[in-house]
């Protein structure tokens, strides 16, 4: 998934960490089967660990829409969480992605399943990406992105549905197999070896 603003942040080649990250045509979980993880609630500054523990990339803000039904006069918070990327490093102006994205637990882990809403456009990418998070005692996130070639490999053993694009860069994988099935995988393997080793460090700076 190719997110103009991430290679600003993060300052990699391709996407949010060193390698790519596999797309999916299905999340990992459902809007009805997806949780509500109120731990995301706030505002976060990216660590730059190369500059330093207080060296920022950018800023993240995450907020659960909400819904409500003005004829019954009810509000409700929704499962999907809506994710402001703000990137400072761009000299011309500030530079901003946003996403959705869908939190669930699969054997005693958490993932999101995230799309990135096109700039100018109310309408989401087709695709999700993949990450892995833990939250720490203070609200800090740890976030994990999806190894590329973890997928690629189980496409190619048949452990999952999807196509592969060779080119010169390396292997490019689009999943197409069911949420039930892609979770399935998951649960089922190691979340170090299908997860990027080094993870993103967000700093809570307010909820």
């Amino acid at each position: 998934m190719k997110f103009h603003l991430l290679p600003t942040l993060l300052a990699t080649t391709c996407l949010l960490l060193a390698g790519c990250l596999p797309e999916s045509v299905n999340p990992l979980s459902t809007p009805a089967t997806s949780l509500i993880d109120a731990r995301f609630e706030g505002v976060y500054q990216q660590i730059d660990k190369d500059k330093g523990a207080n060296a920022a990339r950018g800023y993240w803000h995450f907020h659960y829409r909400g819904a409500s039904d003005s004829a019954k006069g009810i509000h409700r918070t929704t499962t999907q969480l809506e994710i402001l990327a703000v990137g400072h490093e761009l000299k011309s102006r500030l530079d901003t992605t946003r996403y959705h994205a869908l939190a669930t637990r699969i054997a005693g882990h958490n993932y999101l399943s995230f799309i990135e809403l096109k700039e100018g456009s109310k309408k989401p990418s087709f695709h999700y990406g993949f990450a892995r998070y833990e939250v720490s005692w203070r609200g800090d996130l740890r976030i994990w992105t999806a190894n590329e070639s973890a997928f690629v490999t189980a496409v190619k053993a048949g452990q999952l549905r999807g196509k592969i694009t060779a080119s010169k860069f390396g292997d490019s994988v689009l999943l197409t197999d069911t949420t039930e099935h892609l979770a399935a995988f998951i649960a089922a393997g190691d979340p170090r070896k299908l997860f990027t080793e080094e993870p993103m460090i967000f700093r809570r700076l307010a909820r």
